[in-house]
Order: C-alpha cells, then sequence, then structure tokens
C-alpha cells in the first residue's frame, strides 16, 4: 500500500467551499467536512420546526498526493487557513475494513443475523447496506424478539416500512406467510436481494399502506413515533391480531399510544435506552 498527505484544517463555514475547492485543485479526489467541535451535524427532521444549530466553524480533511506538500502548505498559508495540520499516512484496504464494522447479532438461541462474511449455516443473512435493518440497532433487536414471540399458532405477517427486509424474512423462517413494503426504491431491492440470499419466498413491494385491503395476524412497525402515528389508522386497520411498535423515542410513545387506542389496546411496553418498543393487540 502507498502513503499519502494527509491535509487537515479548521475555517469559517462562510469559507469551506473556497478552501474545499482549493484542496481538490491541489489533488485531492475529495474532502470531508465535519463541525470543528468535533460534534455531528445537526439534524433537522421534518416534523421539527425548530431551526437548526448554526455550525460557524469546521473541520476540512483531505489526502493528497505526497509530493503536494510542498506547494499545499504554500496555497493553504495564501488562502489564509488557519491551524492546518500536515501528516503522512498509510493507504487502507476501506472495503476490508468497513466490513469489520458488522458483526453477527444473536437475537435469541433461534435466531442469529449475520453480514454474508461472517455467517454461518443457519444465520439469517442481511447484507449491510443503503436499507435499514441489521440486528444491531434495539428497535430492529425488539421487533425480532417480538416476531419470535408472537409467531406461534399465526399464519401471516406485514412489515411496513420493511427496510432491509429483516422483520420480513425473520417472520417468513418462523413460517409466516409475509409481506414487506416501503416507500424507497432502494429498500425494496434491498430486501428482495436479502430473501434471495435466504432463499426465502416473500413478497416485497413498494404498495402504500393506505392501499392495503387485507388483514395480517401480525403487523410489525419500525418507523419513528411521528409516521407511526400519521399512519395509526391504516396500521390499525390492517392488524387482524397483533401490532408490533419500534423506533420510538422515549419521551414520545405516549403519543403513540394515544393515537392506536381504541381500536387497539396495549399489551406491552419495553425499554432500551433512548428507545421505547410497544406490542398492541386487538381485544
Amino acid at each position: 500500500m502507498g502513503a499519502w498527505l494527509q491535509v487537515r484544517l479548521t475555517s469559517a463555514t462562510a469559507d469551506k467551499k473556497r478552501l474545499s475547492k482549493l484542496l481538490v485543485d491541489l489533488g485531492a479526489g475529495g474532502v470531508e467536512e465535519r463541525p470543528a467541535n468535533g460534534g455531528d451535524w445537526p439534524v433537522v427532521q421534518p416534523w421539527e420546526t425548530a431551526a437548526p444549530q448554526e455550525i460557524l466553524r469546521v473541520e476540512l480533511t483531505a489526502w493528497l498526493p505526497l509530493e503536494a506538500e510542498g506547494p499545499a502548505t504554500s496555497a493553504l498559508t495564501e488562502a489564509g487557513a488557519s491551524d492546518v495540520f500536515l501528516s503522512q499516512v498509510q493507504d487502507e484496504d476501506w472495503e476490508t475494513d468497513w466490513k469489520k464494522l458488522h458483526k453477527p447479532v444473536q437475537i435469541s438461541a433461534n435466531l442469529r443475523v449475520s453480514p454474508p462474511w461472517e455467517a454461518e449455516p443457519g444465520d439469517l443473512v442481511i447484507e449491510p447496506g443503503k436499507a435499514f435493518g441489521t440486528g444491531e440497532h434495539p428497535a430492529t433487536r425488539a421487533c425480532l424478539v417480538a416476531v419470535e414471540d408472537l409467531a406461534p399458532g399465526l399464519e401471516s405477517c406485514l412489515d411496513v416500512g420493511c427496510g432491509s427486509g429483516v422483520l420480513a424474512l425473520a417472520a417468513r423462517r418462523h413460517g409466516l406467510e409475509t409481506r414487506g413494503i416501503d416507500i424507497d426504491p432502494a429498500a425494496v431491492t434491498e430486501a428482495r436481494r436479502n430473501a434471495d440470499r435466504n432463499e426465502l419466498q416473500t413478497h416485497i413491494d413498494r404498495t402504500p399502506l393506505s392501499d392495503l385491503s387485507d388483514t395480517w395476524d401480525l403487523v410489525v412497525a419500525n418507523l419513528y413515533a411521528e409516521v407511526i402515528c400519521e399512519l395509526a389508522e391504516d396500521l390499525a386497520r390492517v392488524t387482524g391480531k397483533h401490532l408490533v411498535l419500534a423506533g420510538i423515542l422515549a419521551d414520545r410513545w405516549e403519543s403513540v399510544l394515544e393515537a392506536l387506542s381504541p381500536p387497539l389496546t396495549l399489551a406491552s411496553k419495553k425499554d432500551d435506552g433512548d428507545w421505547v418498543s410497544l406490542r398492541m393487540v386487538r381485544p
């Protein structure tokens, strides 16, 4: 592997485009940006009305050929960049290294969710990709446990906002006839690929929940509380017996309960850190 010149600097947010262009002109394939305080970029969800926190200074990081050290030092000094740090770093095998972040997740004695490169016979194989759901998040784990608990005696399952398809595929593993729906085309593509990887026959498509007319013994929805509230009427309508909800922040579960009661009633509530999952039933 070769070596690169890593350039890290801080600048006013207003100057970041000018300095980023300079780094690209010096040979960088791209420039990484992050808040200078070391935090994350503020995220505002569609339902939030408050303005995001203003970021006044950013940290820029780029990787240049080693021979660019002299020109980079001169150009950045002339451009008025401050807090510039140059260091030599070894090239990394990113294609291999990112896989180290994804490990098998033991959900129960009977279910382990694994990426393809870690899978053993009997595992539910889910490729980490664009679609949410590898079994690592507390919300996904709560749904998988609920599916396993409730599956005996049931015949059908609907996964609303199926993402990677992990919940629908787990339900299929437990013998239920399953369907997954998602409005994201990339998620539908990934879920179908995961179904093929596991040789599981599952119907997955982009049909809106409001267009469904059937009912399912078990409905699972791993979504934000605000989205669940928007879909509450249709979620209740398609639920034949059990509705499992997750992805709910701890301070918002009561609004979900209120949106669905009646016609459904609360069977149990589980807390896992900042997250809450609910199991609801049709009386």
